[in-house]
C-alpha cells in the first residue's frame, strides 16, 4: 500500500493505491501483482482519517477506502476476492467489446446472436459482483 501524489502548491493531489501478490503459478519464488486498487484523487491539503487497525492485508484493505470493485463477500479470502475482481473485469473488457459489435453490426441476424451472448455475460456479471 502506497501513498501517490501529483501536483505541486494548491494543485497538489494526493491518493491511496495497493495492489495484492500472489506466488506465481509457474514459478514458486516469482511473485505476480493483481490490479491495482486505490481511492478517487483528494486535494493533499485535505484532512485524512487515521489508519485502520488491523493484523493483515485482509482486514486492511477493505477498511482503508472504497474501492472500485465488487464488495468481499462475508467469509471470502482476500486471495479469492481479488480473483472474483479480476473475473468481473475481464467480464466488464468483453461486455464492453460485445457492445460495440453490437453497434456496427448491421445484420439482424447476427445481432440477435451477439444480443444473447452479451445478455448471458452481464447476467454472469451480476452474479459474480453480488
Amino acid at each position: 500500500m502506497f501513498e501517490v501524489t501529483r501536483g505541486s502548491g494548491d494543485q497538489a493531489q494526493t491518493r491511496m493505491v495497493a495492489a495484492c501478490k500472489r506466488p506465481n503459478e509457474a514459478d514458486a519464488s516469482r511473485q505476480v501483482i493483481s490490479a491495482y486498487y486505490g481511492t478517487d484523487w483528494v486535494p493533499a491539503a485535505a484532512e485524512r482519517a487515521p489508519m485502520p487497525v488491523a493484523l493483515d492485508m485482509a482486514q486492511l484493505m477493505p477498511g482503508c477506502w472504497d474501492m472500485d470493485a465488487p464488495a468481499r463477500a462475508g467469509g471470502e479470502s482476500l486471495a479469492d476476492w481479488v480473483v472474483r475482481t479480476e473475473q468481473a473485469g475481464v467480464l466488464q473488457r468483453e461486455i464492453g467489446r460485445l457492445q460495440g459489435r453490437v453497434a456496427k453490426e448491421k445484420q439482424f441476424k447476427r445481432r440477435v446472436e451477439i444480443n444473447t451472448q452479451l445478455r448471458q455475460l452481464k447476467n454472469d456479471y451480476e452474479a459474480l459482483t453480488r
